[in-house]
């Protein structure tokens, strides 16, 4: 008789768990899921899953007990386990910090233990489920390569659970593979979770049992993340949000204050995108460097406002308001947009050229004269580099290079930027090259 491989998936209850089990069930496999006492009502996502239950095996147990958790790895003897049991709600563990060090830490450390004295270190393989949350404060985008920066009580001890699986496979040559998950969704997952709170509340509202967005005024949003790494918005993403906005009587908001006034090759980013907002927030370029603010509204929001409902910081005094109406008559009566628009395409094709030549490059995207070109080396020493050479640009987060020169740049400008690119991205992949020989 064919002997089917054996996997134990502890948290199987769970959306991971039980999408796993039914992956590994359809492969063959004999599976057995730990499951907590107080879980069996969510074995329901498994009866989704997996109907009917054929080599599939639950059995009670729990991450904290040691004994029992060697106990049923000793009996079931798999030949694979995939730790995803975790106390796994970011802000219960503020609430509840003991017991998620306790199961997501400490329960990791049980059962490589109990692999580790069962002697079967050479026999089995292990995933252990990290978490993004490890990363913390550290910008976006993240990688394997990424500092540790963990803000809560959970993502210090799925930390701890990292590095207890690393040090089990180096001291003990455990086969344990570490996977970092970020955010994740599907239709089995709990509705417990902020993601399916908004998909619950759009399939409400759509379906007429909700009437209004909760009491939300306004959607305020980036067209374009600049910080965030030249990150847009996709257009039918915006004519959604307009369409959600007008139908509950809310607001829509952008904030401008990176891209509005010819950045992107239009007055204002919103122009390119089909979505008017009601409201739109502008600064910096607004007065080409002068500190000011200001505050645009459609007719029928403005005449809400009355004298001294609405303050600006910098907005009204004379020399602020006097560069701003400069800027406003040189963009739009001179010819610095159209420059603009043609200096942020031929930007960006140069840099869509890198992408296509070197493996450093792993994408570029933005709109006119606010690119972004995320890489897979470290965006930092890539500006050190850049500015040896004469060529100041700046990076967002670790990954990411960020190009946001001047309306006026020339195409000559443009010219010495890709290839001081070209220069450092060769040497980069000759040093790559004489590494691997």
């Amino acid at each position: 008789m064919k002997r089917h491989r054996r996997a134990l998936i502890t948290g199987i209850t769970g959306q991971d768990g039980s999408l796993l089990a039914a992956f590994l069930l359809e492969k063959g496999c004999e599976v057995h899921g730990l499951v907590r006492w107080d879980a069996v009502d969510t074995t329901q996502r498994l009866k989704k899953q997996n109907d009917p239950y054929r080599n599939l095996s639950l059995h009670f147990a729990d991450m904290t007990d040691a004994l029992a958790l060697a106990r049923l790895i000793g009996e079931i003897r798999p030949a694979e386990i995939y730790n995803l049991a975790a106390l796994s709600h970011v802000q219960v563990s503020f609430e509840t910090p003991a017991s998620a060090l306790m199961t997501n830490a400490l329960g990791t450390q049980y059962l490589l233990e109990a692999v580790r004295i069962l002697d079967m270190a050479g026999s089995v393989r292990i995933y252990q489920a990290s978490s993004s949350e490890m990363f913390g404060s550290i910008p976006a985008p993240q990688n394997e390569n990424s500092a540790f920066a963990p803000c809560s009580p959970y993502a210090i001890a799925k930390l701890a659970a990292y590095w207890t699986a690393r040090m089990y496979r180096d001291a003990y040559g455990m086969h344990v593979s570490n996977g970092i998950l970020f955010n994740h969704e599907s239709p089995v997952r709990g509705e417990d979770f902020v993601t399916r709170k908004i998909t619950r509340a759009v399939a409400a509202i759509e379906a007429g049992r909700q009437d209004v967005l909760h009491g939300i005024a306004a959607i305020l949003l980036e067209p374009i993340q600049g910080e965030g790494g030249d990150n847009h918005f996709r257009p039918e993403l915006l004519r959604e949000l307009r369409r959600l906005a007008d139908a509950h009587e809310a607001l829509l908001i952008f904030d401008e204050v990176q891209t509005g006034m010819g950045r992107t090759g239009t007055l204002f980013a919103y122009q390119q995108l089909g979505v008017t907002p009601d409201i739109m927030t502008l600064a910096k370029g607004l007065a080409g460097g002068v500190p000011i603010g200001a505050c645009l509204a459609k007719e029928s929001v403005a005449s809400a406002f009355v004298p001294g409902a609405h303050a600006s910081t910098f907005g009204g005094n004379p020399l602020a308001c006097a560069a701003a109406l400069a800027v406003c008559h040189v963009l739009l009566e001179g010819s610095v947009l159209d420059q603009a628009k043609r200096m942020g395409e031929y930007l960006a094709k140069g840099l869509a050229d890198c992408k296509e030549r070197y493996r450093a490059v792993r994408d570029v995207r933005g709109i006119g004269l606010l690119q972004g070109m995320e890489l897979t080396i470290d965006a930092k020493t890539v500006v050190a580099d850049c500015l040896a050479r004469g060529v100041l640009i700046n990076a967002a987060g670790e990954r990411v290079l960020r190009f946001v020169p001047p309306l006026i740049i020339t195409q000559r400008e443009i010219d010495k930027l890709l290839e001081t690119l070209t220069t450092i991205f060769t040497r980069r992949a000759g040093e790559e090259k004489d590494a691997h020989h």
